[in-house]
């Protein structure tokens, strides 16, 4: 996944700028209900770990995770697990990883049957490759699903979506294998978008869910007081 930005003032290029990208983003939900984020850094190699540790923490603070990893193939030094209190940054080795691992036992089967096609390397692939000769009409939504989505606010991705679908609604065609997966991938998308909101609610006014939405779609009680004129608000 990777991160990019709208440049204000760039009247070259395309209007945007790579910030830089994610290995592992994971998603989860806590028992009170609210996202739980971890990111994890993997590489192969153990060239710069320190370097490489201070900008895990500062991209796991651009995305808001609660928890960030530095998953290395090859032990790390002393030092960078010195680092890893400090900076809340977790080093998992091969040893550390399998350690992990355990802890998480499951009766779940992920080496066969449904699951197993989230853990094999060719099925991933197809799926990173699955948009490859989309329809360039599809190319704004695309855009906004692998890029904008994960920089903009969170509350903005409940409208954001909606509108970027109905953009293309005349060119989806659900014969079209690669058009419903596009509609799933949305779906997915906006049930996050959805958890958001919720999460929101919860611990803002549980006892008033109209108001707390209203306020979250809003940007923020500040934001909706300075729009009473919105239609809907």
């Amino acid at each position: 996944m990777r991160l990019r930005g709208y440049a204000a003032g760039q009247d070259r290029g395309p209007g945007w700028q790579e910030y830089t990208d994610l290995d592992v983003l994971g998603v989860g939900f806590t028992p009170a209900g609210q996202l739980h984020t971890t990111f994890a850094d993997c590489r192969s190699t153990t060239r710069a770990p320190i370097e490489r540790m201070f900008w895990i923490r500062g991209v796991a603070d651009f995305v808001a995770a609660n928890d960030a990893y530095m998953v290395r193939a090859q032990p790390v030094p002393g030092a960078a697990r010195t680092l890893s209190s400090r900076l809340g940054v977790g080093v998992l080795a091969p040893d550390d990883l399998a350690a992990l691992e355990g802890t998480f036992a499951t009766a779940v089967n992920l080496t066969g049957g449904p699951l197993a096609c989230l853990f094999d390397v060719e099925t991933a692939a197809v799926h990173l490759n699955a948009y490859d000769n989309a329809d360039r009409k599809l190319a704004k939504l695309l855009d906004y699903l692998n890029f904008d989505y994960w920089v903009y606010e969170p509350y903005r991705n409940l409208t954001q979506l909606v509108a970027h679908l109905t953009d293309v609604v005349a060119v989806l065609d659900p014969t079209n294998r690669q058009h419903r997966t596009l509609f799933y991938d949305c779906a997915w998308h906006y049930a996050l978008a959805i958890a958001h909101a919720v999460a929101y609610a919860r611990s803002t006014r549980m006892g008033d869910i109209p108001t707390a939405l209203r306020t979250y779609i809003g940007g923020g009680e500040l934001a909706l007081r300075e729009k009473p004129t919105w239609p809907g608000y």
